[in-house]
Formats: C-alpha cells, structure tokens, sequence
C-alpha cells in the first residue's frame, strides 16, 4: 500500500502518484509510506523548495507619450518581485521603441514613432511566470 504526504499541504494520498497542494512557499518534503503484504515498510522522502509565482498587478509608468521621450517602467504591486529571477520587456510592434536594460525590474523605454504600441513583461521566478 502507499500513504503519501507532504509538509504543508493538507493533501494525503493512497494512490500510487501524488499530487501536493502547497499554499505557501519554502522547503517541504513529500512523504510515501510504502507498506508491503507482509506488513514490511519503507518511507521514502523528496525535498522540494516551493517557490511563490509574481504577483504583479499591472505596468507602472507614463501614458501618453511622444516621439523621442525616454521613460522608466516598473511593475507595480509586485510583493514577490524582489525573490524574482528574471524579467524580460518586450514591446509590440518592436520598430516603435526601444528597450533599454530589458532584462532588469525597471527599463527605460525610448519612443521612436508615432505607432500606439504595447509594452509587456515576463517576469520569472524559477519556473513560475507571469506576464503583464
């Protein structure tokens, strides 16, 4: 038979695959009991770090704007941000401005026409990701 458990996680399983539900961040383990016919018993364990997805809220920074204008963006409301381990800023369409330290918290943005463009971020943290 199988028992499976994890710290943190209400989630317990007699199946033979597991799926934990974590509501928190930090290090856990993942428990399975396995008890053989004749009352033989192994625990197995794997620690997992659970890491918390960004939770930004929207793109802080100037609109409107004109040609030539160079302005600072950030991400606004972000409590988990700062455990983030990347950002990637794009904008579409990309002949409309230029990004300027695209892969920080905080880029520059130089406006190079008239076109209405859209600015967005990827933010990373592990293999969490949001975008806005």
């Amino acid at each position: 038979t199988y028992l499976w458990t994890a710290t943190g996680s209400n989630s317990t399983s007699t199946a033979t695959t597991f799926k934990a539900i974590w509501q928190s961040s930090g290090d856990k383990t993942v428990r399975c009991t396995l008890t053989s016919s004749q009352s033989c018993t192994a625990i197995l364990e794997k620690k997992v770090t659970v890491v918390s997805p960004p939770n930004g809220t929207s793109i802080d920074g100037d609109t409107p704007v004109c040609i030539g204008d160079e302005k600072g963006y950030s991400i606004k409301d972000c409590t988990t941000c700062g455990t983030s381990t990347g950002y990637s800023w794009t904008v579409e369409p990309s002949a409309a401005a230029e990004i300027q330290d695209e892969m920080t918290a905080k880029p520059k943005v130089i406006f190079k026409s008239g076109t209405q463009c859209t600015l967005k971020v990827t933010i990373s943290n592990g293999s969490c990701t949001q975008m806005l």
